[in-house]
Formats: structure tokens, C-alpha cells, sequence
């Protein structure tokens, strides 16, 4: 108002004197309001950046997505990743359920873990650039965990929630023109979506996702596996084993992986078939025998034969492997109870709770339990008497050997032919003469 008639004062026939006063009287109302301006773009750029920071809601699917850089080219690649997820999420119902954040570019996976426990998202997918002889650009998404686990504590659900704690990778040479950008809008965008649909309880419309990315031109085996793969989790999360099973099939038949063989011993579990989940498992270790989610299947099918001791040290072996997940320490707890042992039990749920992250639901459930096993403690089952020694499955890489009584390190180091000190380097035996019953070696290839 005051610059309105600042303007009108200036305009009108009057004496210069008067005029000149009044356009100054414009000048400074014009120059405040620009400063406020000016004011208010920093407060909201502020306020953007600490809403950035802030916490996402615990009843949300957190996604956190990344540009390569700060480059309006990097910019525009970003939003059309997060149009395409959002989408996907709008058509099927559940954008409310998500909550998509745009963060600074990621330089590795560490950066990325980090940023997500501390805004507590389940999903993170970035971009970064590899130098060498062939540069190349990374399209990455790692899931911290989406699944659901209710409020129980059950093997499967634990054995579900892992098999969505994934690491997808896409390599796409730096120099091939507009690929980046299309494999991010028709591969990364799905893989994302797909993730978030599984947090939200939607495994059909997560499997429908996996199956768009498949569809994708110029993927390499490897990649092709690997979503051909979570289609099988996805199918699985729907309690469709039949369905899942054949997804792992053709998905290690195209390119074998601890991880496709893993999650076919988890199909395997569901279907109670627990012969065909050992073999899988067995398999998964003997492909990458640093990947924790098979051991705990293995201590799951120890656990139902009584077989505790064995359970525990494939637990334990877990833990060792992958210390920031949560769900093995949930698995050995339900192994302590089977023990009896109550103040294990509780120590490995506070354990749980500490761990699980974004993941909620696992979360209450182990604090609940933690507090129960200790007012209503269980009771002892009795323990099987320690199962032989099963025979290694016959894979051209190594195997997996479980301790029986009488067993040292250099007699079974002699009897499978390999190097006692390999044994120790690969199992990571702090003490090589503590071997216990029912304890689960890796069998590393022979040189």
C-alpha cells in the first residue's frame, strides 16, 4: 500500500520536491520487498534442507534417491527416475504409503547405508561414476529391508525379510550417448518401485515390477538373473512357492548366485521341502560363502532337527558375516529359548531391536519378546543327539563341513584334503582348537 501511494504521490502534477521524496518512497519499498524476497528463498532453501534431515515417519516406506552429481543434466535424470516411481505407486494405490526424498549425490555404499539408517529409509537408489580404462556409470539400489515381519517372531518372516536386504547393481559404459538414462527410467525406476511395493504388503505388484525391468533391452545375464530372482522373492511374499520356485530355477540356470540359490531354499522352506532347502543353501555358501542368509537358513533346518548346537554356530556364523542385520540375532534368540537360556535370549532380542533400522515391525516384535522371555521363561527341549557329517554337495568351488564329536581342525583339514590354515583364514578361527558340535565350517576351494 505504502508503494502504491509512493507511486501515485510521484506520478501527480505536485511540486518536484514532493515528487522526488515519494519516488524514493517507491525505491525503498521496492528494495525491502526484493530483500524479503531474497530472505525468504534462503529460510525455505534452509527449511528444505533440514526437512532433507529430518527423520522419515515410521508408518512410511522410506526411499531416498541420489543424482550423480550436481549437473542440471544429473537433475533431470533424477526426476525422471522419481516420476517413473511415482507413477507406478499412484496407479497401484500406494504412493501414500511411500515417502520419496531427494538427496546430494552418494559416493559409495557405506554413504548410502549411512544416510538411510540415519533418516531411517528403507530403500536407497544412486548413481556414480567409475573411473579406469573403460569408465563406466553405477546404477546401484540398496534395500535395508522391506518386508513386513508382523508382530511375531517367526523363521520364515526372518528368512523373507533378508532375502529383500539386497544390493542391486548395473554397470552402463560411460560413453553410450543417452543408455544411462534410459536403463535408469526402465530398469532402476522399477527395481525401486518394486522394493517399495514390497514394504507396503504389495508382493504382486512388486512382482509385476521386477518383470517390467526384465524386459529391458541390453541387460546382462547377471542383472537378468538377479531381477528374475526378486520376481521369485516377490512371488514367495505372496505365499506363492509354486510360483516362486520357478523363478530361481530359471534364475540360476541363467547365471548361478548365492543369492537366487538362497532364496530357493527359503521357497523350499516354505514348501516344508527341507532336504531341497539344505542342498540350495548349501549351494548359496559354496557360490559366495560370505553371504550370511544362507547360514540362517541352514540354522533354521538345525533348529527343527533339535539340533541346537548346530543352530547357534550357523547364527553365529551370520552374525559374524553380516553384523548389521538384525533377523539373525532374532534367530538366535528363538534358538536360546530352545535352550532355555533366557538371559541369552533377551540379550540377542535387545540386539534385534538395537539393529533393525527402518524395519518397524521386527523392531516391536523383538522388544516384546524381550521383555516376555524374561517374565515367562522357557523351558529346555530336549537336544538331538548331533546329526553325521553330511556330505558336501558335489560343486566344482567348496562346501560346507558341520563338526561332529571327536573332530579337530587338522583331522578334518587331512580327511577333505585342503589346507588346515585356508580353513582358519576363510572361517576366521580365533581359536582353532575351540571347535564345538554341530559348528558349521566353510570348505574353501582347493588352489
Amino acid at each position: 500500500l505504502s508503494a502504491g501511494a509512493g507511486a501515485f504521490m510521484a506520478f501527480r502534477r505536485a511540486e518536484a520536491a514532493l515528487r522526488l521524496l515519494a519516488a524514493g518512497m517507491v525505491v525503498l519499498n521496492l528494495g525491502a520487498v526484493a530483500y524479503s524476497w531474497t530472505r525468504w528463498n534462503a529460510d525455505m532453501a534452509r527449511a528444505e534442507a533440514e526437512a532433507l534431515l529430518q527423520p522419515i515417519p515410521l508408518d512410511k516406506i522410506g526411499l531416498l534417491l541420489a543424482p550423480v552429481d550436481h549437473s542440471p543434466e544429473a537433475a533431470g535424470d533424477l526426476r525422471a527416475v522419481e516420476e517413473v516411481i511415482d507413477d507406478i505407486l499412484s496407479r497401484n494405490g500406494i504412493a501414500g504409503a511411500v515417502e520419496i526424498r531427494r538427496t546430494y549425490p552418494l559416493g559409495s555404499v557405506e554413504q548410502a547405508r549411512s544416510l538411510a539408517v540415519r533418516l531411517g529409509a528403507h530403500i536407497v537408489a544412486w548413481q556414480e561414476i567409475e573411473g579406469g580404462r573403460h569408465p563406466s556409470v553405477r546404477q546401484q539400489v540398496l534395500v535395508l529391508g522391506a518386508h513386513d515381519t508382523g508382530e511375531t517372531i517367526e523363521t520364515l518372516e526372518m528368512l523373507r525379510l533378508m532375502a529383500t536386504q539386497e544390493r542391486f547393481v548395473l554397470s552402463v559404459p560411460l560413453g553410450a550417448g543417452s543408455e544411462p538414462s534410459r536403463l535408469a527410467t526402465e530398469v532402476l525406476g522399477p527395481v525401486v518401485a518394486g522394493f517399495g511395493a514390497l514394504g507396503a504388503g504389495r508382493p504382486v505388484v512388486a512382482a509385476t515390477q521386477f518383470r517390467n525391468a526384465l524386459q529391458a533391452e541390453g541387460l546382462p545375464d547377471h542383472a537378468r538373473a538377479t531381477l528374475q530372482a526378486y520376481r521369485g522373492t516377490a512371488l514367495l511374499h505372496a505365499d506363492r512357492e509354486d510360483l516362486a520356485l520357478p523363478e530361481f530355477e530359471e534364475a540360476v540356470a541363467l547365471y548361478p548366485s548365492a543369492y537366487g540359490w538362497a532364496a530357493m531354499g527359503n521357497a523350499y522352506v516354505a514348501a516344508r521341502d527341507w532336504s531341497a532347502a539344505e542342498i540350495a543353501y548349501q549351494r548359496a555358501i559354496a557360490l559366495d560363502s560370505y553371504y550370511a542368509l544362507p547360514y540362517c537358513g541352514l540354522g533354521i533346518i538345525l533348529a527343527r532337527e533339535r539340533d541346537v548346537s548346530g543352530a547357534v554356530s550357523a547364527y553365529h556364523q551370520a552374525i559374524a558375516l553380516a553384523p548389521d542385520w538384525a533377523a539373525p540375532h532374532a534367530l538366535l534368540a528363538l534358538a536360546h529359548e530352545l535352550r532355555g537360556d533366557a538371559t541369552a535370549a533377551q540379550e540377542e532380542y535387545q540386539y534385534c531391536v538395537a539393529k533393525a533400522g527402518p524395519n518397524g515391525s521386527l523392531q516391536e516384535a523383538a522388544a516384546q519378546r524381550a521383555q516376555r522371555v524374561v517374565e515367562h521363561p522357557p523351558t529346555a527341549i530336549p537336544t538331538a543327539t548331533p546329526r553325521p557329517t553330511p556330505t558336501i554337495t558335489p560343486i566344482p568351488t567348496s562346501g560346507v563341513y558341520q563338526v561332529r564329536k571327536g573332530d579337530t581342525l587338522a583331522a578334518i583339514a587331512d580327511r577333505l584334503g585342503v589346507p588346515m590354515d585356508r580353513i582358519i583364514e576363510v572361517n576366521r578361527l580365533d581359536n582353532p582348537h575351540a571347535l564345538s558340535v554341530g559348528q558349521i565350517l566353510i570348505i574353501p576351494e582347493l588352489p
